[in-house]
């Protein structure tokens, strides 16, 4: 989990917590300590796997599976382009980004990068986010 603001823990943090054959965090990137050391506590998260930034927990080795980019909207891009460079498949909550350029980096991100479960639906809302990129595609 990178953001362990609302969304993070009230959202998605919540359903891990009552569908834990589904999803489990096992590590945090939160700058504030308070919220830090509250996901890790309701998610049982080891000391060694939780990280006051996004720099710090995609410097570490591959950890799981997926990766949850819960960050501010003007924060989601870097976070996301190193996870995906890392292997992660990754959740980036809406909007993906706040620019139409940030979105087409994005996507063109997402195409370059081979998963055997990858999911194009996080692009639907492209059209939404940056229609004139999208009317001009």
């Amino acid at each position: 989990m990178i953001g362990a603001g609302a969304r993070g823990i009230g959202v998605y943090g919540e359903y891990s917590l009552h569908h834990q054959d589904e999803i489990k965090f096992i590590g945090v990137a939160e700058p504030d300590s308070e919220r830090r050391l509250y996901f890790s506590f309701q998610h049982s998260i080891k000391p060694d796997h939780q990280f006051s930034d996004y720099l710090e927990i995609l410097a570490q080795d591959k950890m799981c599976d997926a990766c949850f980019i819960c960050t501010q909207d003007n924060m989601h891009v870097e976070p996301a382009i190193m996870a995906m460079e890392k292997g992660y498949h990754v959740f980036l909550e809406k909007p993906m980004a706040v620019t139409p350029e940030d979105c087409i980096m994005l996507e063109e991100m997402a195409k370059k990068i081979p998963s055997k479960n990858h999911d194009r639906s996080c692009f639907e809302i492209y059209t939404v986010l940056c229609p004139n990129q999208a009317m001009a595609r």
